[in-house]
């Protein structure tokens, strides 16, 4: 069962690029497909005295889903469109199900679910609040106005109608759970793999950056203040890493002046890059030195840092 589940799950979610909402609401219009078509009107053959209108519905309910999952392809996602369909849907057979007695009380459980699920902020209050309001509605009706409501004409039909129904409820509601459950431990899955091989980037990054021939340096873009800065930088200009981490480049002497700086950087900023210039900068111990300059802006941590070597 589970091996089928994993199937299901992995046709419905191929695109990675998907958010997980996506995903789960292509898994639910299948869903959906399966409970009406496969579940529902074969469980009514069962009741012969069942109102055409129930079938109807049904079949016609389970057609949209699977449009709907069709229009996912298309980067089509009617989430909105789908809840309320299925709210009304209820609303209308309920009547000519039993009402309070018949199985559809069951399939609103399922139906509030959604609203957690696929909704954010105050949209998914006011989806909860109108599904409750409806199915208290609904039960207050049955209960004022019984007339309005088809019974069941035996016993018979009564329970096989709140036996499948209340099946057919509980498993959309543990396939929901499930779809959420899944799609958390891929994410996961998916997260412990991206913090693995990032933390072997990282390793790899510090290594070249620890033992490169070249002098580099990660500033702030903003304050100019040093972030990082190699041992080959270190024994260029005659300082220890405690003494350049923190501290700017004026600070130290390595610019004659800021107007210097900010007229080599311009370009930098603009661009995103700059390459291969001459520049004279000074030494710890008051010599000046011809450099060779490249710089880019690179974002660490949401932050804009300036690699220079």
């Amino acid at each position: 069962m589970d091996r089928l589940l994993q199937k299901l799950y992995d046709y419905c979610a191929l695109d990675k690029s998907q958010t997980m909402r996506e995903r789960l609401f292509r898994l639910m219009c299948l869903v959906i497909v399966f409970v009406c078509l496969c579940v529902v009107i074969p469980t009514n053959l069962f009741e012969p005295d069942m109102p055409v209108l129930v079938n109807v519905l049904d079949v016609g309910f389970g057609l949209f889903a699977l449009f709907c999952f069709t229009e996912t392809r298309r980067g089509r996602y009617h989430v909105k469109v789908l809840v309320t369909a299925i709210g009304l849907a209820l609303s209308l057979a309920w009547f000519f199900d039993g009402g309070m007695d018949g199985s559809l009380n069951f399939y609103f459980f399922g139906l509030v679910v959604l609203p957690m699920v696929f909704f954010e902020g105050r949209l998914r209050w006011i989806f909860v609040a109108a599904i409750l309001v409806d199915f208290s509605g609904l039960n207050l009706i049955g209960y004022h106005f019984p007339k309005l409501v088809t019974a069941f004409p035996s016993r018979r039909e009564e329970v096989i109608d709140v036996v499948s129904g209340s099946v057919a409820a509980y498993t959309t509601i543990v396939m929901l759970i499930w779809m959420v459950v899944k799609h958390y431990d891929n994410e996961r899955d998916r997260l412990s793999q991206s913090a693995r091989e990032l933390a072997v980037s990282e390793e790899k990054f510090s290594k070249a950056f620890r033992s490169s021939p070249n002098g580099i340096a990660l500033t702030e873009m903003d304050t100019g203040r040093f972030i990082e800065v190699n041992d080959c930088f270190c024994r260029i200009y005659g300082y220890s890493v405690a003494e350049v981490t923190g501290r700017t480049a004026l600070e130290l002497g390595l610019w004659t002046d800021a107007a210097e700086r900010d007229r080599l950087l311009r370009p930098l900023f603009a661009d995103g890059v700059v390459r291969d210039l001459e520049l004279p900068r000074q030494l710890r111990d008051g010599r000046t030195k011809i450099v060779l300059f490249n710089a880019e802006l690179v974002e660490l941590v949401l932050c804009s840092r300036i690699q220079w070597t």
